[in-house]
């Protein structure tokens, strides 16, 4: 059985119809539109469609702080967390990702764990490193020695939980140090303050 060729409406171009459906009058879906915007363009609906879009797309835009650089940034949204360089999205990410990487530890580990967030911690326990008892960095760029950091008291490879009771305020380095044992409640030997 021959199949017919029918002719595009917009185009020109020959092709074969399909099995089943009504006759189709364009060959593609992008002919359809392209004779959709002439229709329009002819009844003068092409230029309201187009100032609605236009209207649509220019939101208002408002002046941020990005909380990592402290530059000032404008955007459409009012909820940005940050600038959008890479350094700032970067360490967005990795605050916005520790809460869940806590928890998995955990579930490896085969312990409970809570949902909560690092700084929350931080302030309950007044930015004070629980090991050598001196002051950690709130604003501390990542890897700093001196950098505030979750401490599991009994660690996670102990069998200790991720939960609020058993989490403490540590820098980064007394943290290093300390690695997997259970802290025995005397200051180290080499204070870091």
């Amino acid at each position: 059985m021959a199949q017919s060729l029918i002719t595009c409406v917009q185009c020109g171009s020959a092709f074969a119809r399909g099995s089943r459906g009504p006759v189709p009058r364009y060959c593609s879906a992008v002919c359809r539109a392209r004779a959709c915007d002439v229709r329009a363009q002819a009844d003068g609906r092409f230029e309201e469609w187009s100032k609605a879009t236009n209207a649509r797309r220019q939101k208002p835009r408002v002046t941020l702080t990005c909380p990592y650089c402290e530059a000032s940034f404008e955007s459409a949204r009012r909820d940005r967390q940050h600038c959008g360089a890479p350094e700032c999205k970067a360490k967005w990410h990795s605050k916005r990702m520790q809460p869940y990487v806590h928890a998995r530890r955990a579930a490896k580990a085969g312990v409970g764990a809570e949902s909560f967030s690092a700084v929350e911690i931080f302030e309950r326990d007044g930015w004070t490193c629980w090991i050598c008892e001196g002051g950690a960095l709130s604003n501390a760029s990542k890897g700093d020695p001196l950098s505030a950091t979750l401490d599991h008291v009994v660690p996670l490879a102990k069998g200790g939980a991720h939960v609020r009771t058993n989490v403490r305020c540590a820098h980064l380095i007394c943290n290093l140090r300390k690695g997997d044992r259970v802290h025995s409640g005397q200051t180290p030997s080499s204070k870091t303050r």
